[in-house]
């Protein structure tokens, strides 16, 4: 008797659906234990009819979840007036379909982050829950998660918090967001900036321009001394801080942070000096001695180079005057024995390249 062939793919097609339909069987003890216990027959439900390829089917609700989003968007942009409480049924919608997504498929991250900024302005509580669910189960570590977080907490709800005391106490909780990002390598620079402004807001020091300065040295200063810890004693300079080479070899990874110091130490110095004018004695006084203190931090973390005692900011060979202040300044970089005849040369090298004459190393080198 002779087979047909139809019968044969019938069979094959039969029997590829149930041995897939059994691999995302076996596939479900195997999946994090994330799920709420009243979803898991929901999930169960789900998984069959994806025959296990549920990435794939989560691709392709996610783009038909995002068509929906821009949609409600143009729908909302078009009219000038709507209903709260629409608007936050729409976001729970979302909210739910973002859920069921994460389930499916927990290490696609952009279902959390874009999902998550998305129905923040209406449920920005359940937005940090889809946010904090990807922490805790997607296997792929980021910062975007954690400082999506902060971000919600503080621009959301705490701008939404008329209460002071209780938007203080979501500081320590916003820090603890920033932290998680930052234990990734590869959070930008305006992470840290934003920890260290909370953590200056905590240490109430916000509108002190001094105490902050302090905070971002030590921090800075932690991290070079946690890098050398156990080195050799000659790496170590005043009071216990790294000597100023090795800082300047270890800036490699906290460079921008050591910059931002410097601005702000350069910024500080510019509001002493303008506060001195018409001051009393007793006023500058206490100027110089906040200057002193501004310079000390600044010193030690400046790489070599020659910059104005007043300004803090960096001047040239040759320069005799701060070009931020106007007050004089040590020049440096000149032949002594052409100024003598009355000729300003400014030096290239060890050697006068007019008159030949050997520079001392106080005219090469002296700074400050």
């Amino acid at each position: 008797m002779k087979h047909t062939p139809f019968i044969s793919i019938i069979i094959m097609i039969v029997g590829f659906v149930g041995a897939i339909g059994i691999s995302a069987k076996k596939l479900m003890p195997m999946r994090p234990d994330m799920y709420p216990k009243e979803s898991q027959d929901q999930l169960e439900r789900v998984y069959m009819p994806v025959l296990g390829i549920d990435k794939f089917y989560a691709d392709i609700q996610w783009i038909n979840l995002i068509q929906d989003m821009g949609q409600a968007m143009l729908k909302e942009g078009n009219q000038k007036e709507e209903n709260p409480e629409a608007k936050k049924d729409k976001a729970k919608y979302f909210y739910r379909q973002l859920d069921r997504l994460t389930n499916l498929s927990p290490n696609t991250d952009i279902f959390y982050t874009n999902g998550a900024m998305y129905i923040s302005h209406d449920l920005p509580e359940k937005a940090i829950e889809l946010l904090e669910k990807g922490d805790k189960y997607s296997t792929v570590r980021n910062w975007q998660r954690a400082n999506y977080c902060a971000f919600i907490q503080d621009k959301v709800i705490g701008a939404r918090t008329q209460d002071d005391a209780a938007k203080a106490l979501m500081i320590p909780k916003i820090i603890q967001y920033l932290e998680t990002a930052l234990e990734n390598n590869d959070a930008p620079a305006y992470v840290e900036r934003e920890w260290l402004r909370k953590q200056a807001i905590l240490k109430n020091i916000e509108n002190d321009e001094l105490g902050q300065l302090q905070l971002w040295y030590d921090h800075y200063l932690s991290k070079v001394v946690d890098t050398t810890s156990g080195m050799a004693g000659e790496m170590a300079g005043e009071n216990g801080t790294p000597s100023q080479p090795y800082i300047n070899e270890m800036d490699q990874a906290s460079q921008t942070l050591r910059d931002d110091i410097m601005k702000k130490a350069q910024k500080i110095a510019l509001d002493i000096w303008n506060s001195r004018t018409g001051a009393n004695a007793e006023t500058n006084k206490t100027l110089d001695g906040k200057l002193a203190q501004v310079k000390e931090i600044f010193k030690a973390i400046a790489p070599q180079g020659h910059y104005s005692p007043v300004s803090l900011m960096p001047y040239n060979a040759g320069d005799k005057f701060d070009t931020a202040t106007g007050t004089p300044i040590k020049v440096f970089g000149i032949c002594k024995t052409c100024q003598a005849k009355g000729i300003t040369t400014i030096l290239h090298g060890s050697y006068c390249h007019v008159c030949g004459e050997k520079a001392t190393a106080d005219e090469e080198n002296s700074s400050w």
